[in-house]
């Protein structure tokens, strides 16, 4: 049952991901809720499942939306994070959460702009990045308040059946 409720949740965040949440950007900046999920769900996880959840929900992001197949290999690089950072961590769990999710935004909005400033050349406006990430991290943290009111028992769960 547990594993039915986590597809539902994790396919409605991907809908809402791919639709809605780009058209409430702020300065062109809008949430990554798939890197939330992704960071809630690895902190009690082991690594198999944890990284199996990451690259599912990182590749359907690449599917449903836009990136060029990096959304799976850099999700998959903060899940490995996470599991690396939790098992030194001895605070409360909240804090993990909120540090992961602030670091890990600004680690993604960095790493996607070398991506695209080697593979694309395209050139990269390091000041806008800078900036852009600064939104995006509040935003992801205000989204993350949101998501844990509604999802704690389907994300921070210990056990699946």
């Amino acid at each position: 049952m547990r594993y039915f409720q986590l597809f539902i949740y994790s396919l409605a965040i991907l809908l809402l991901q791919t639709t809605l949440i780009p058209r409430w950007a702020i300065f062109g900046v809008f949430p990554d809720l798939v890197l939330i999920v992704i960071v809630i769900y690895s902190i009690n996880r082991p690594l198999e499942k944890a990284l199996a959840f990451a690259l599912i929900m990182g590749f359907a992001q690449d599917l449903f939306g836009f990136g060029g197949y990096t959304n799976a290999l850099v999700k998959a690089i903060v899940c490995g994070g996470v599991f690396l950072l939790r098992e030194k961590f001895s605070g409360d769990t909240g804090l993990l959460i909120t540090g992961m999710i602030a670091g890990s935004t600004v680690f993604v909005s960095l790493l996607l702009a070398f991506y695209h400033y080697y593979f694309f050349a395209s050139p990269v406006a390091w000041g806008w990045e800078l900036s852009s990430s600064l939104v995006r991290v509040v935003y992801n943290l205000f989204m993350t308040m949101v998501i844990l009111t509604f999802s704690k028992k389907v994300l921070l769960s210990d056990e699946q059946e």
